[in-house]
């Protein structure tokens, strides 16, 4: 159920996230089957996690990525969900064989994401690659 491995460049994923957590409730809340669940103590968990990841293969994907998450999303009954959980939130993951990372996130998807109410982490990595002269990204 874990496909991070083969999210590419990156993800964007929602994560809920308590103790003793009901997984059935929130697939039932969300209309949605998880990518990865964990329950506390699997993994070294100090909680269990349920998540929800959309993965994009290339930055240029990301707004179109992005669009279709909030569109899954729009109707969720994000409130339930944070009586049930102690956290609720979305994660953005991104990764680079390069030093450099740049990448856009639209306007119309930013009022999406805010529009979630939810808080927004990034995860960055980089392999610390350089671009010598000459050569394209």
């Amino acid at each position: 159920m874990d496909n991070t491995a083969n999210c590419g460049s990156g993800s964007i994923s929602l994560i809920v996230e308590g103790d003793d957590l009901n997984f059935g409730n929130i697939q039932q809340l969300l209309s949605l089957n998880p990518t990865k669940i964990l329950k506390k103590g699997e993994k070294n968990a100090k909680i269990d996690a349920w998540h929800y990841q959309c993965c994009y293969n290339n930055p240029n994907e990301i707004n179109s990525v992005i669009n279709n998450f909030t569109e899954i999303l729009r109707n969720a009954d994000i409130d339930s969900l944070k009586k049930i959980s102690s956290a609720v939130y979305i994660k953005f993951y991104l990764q680079s064989d390069l030093a450099q990372i740049a990448f856009e996130i639209s306007d119309k998807n930013m009022k999406n994401l805010n529009n979630l109410n939810l808080t927004i982490y990034f995860s960055v990595f980089s392999w610390g690659g350089v671009v010598s002269d000459g050569e394209e990204a």
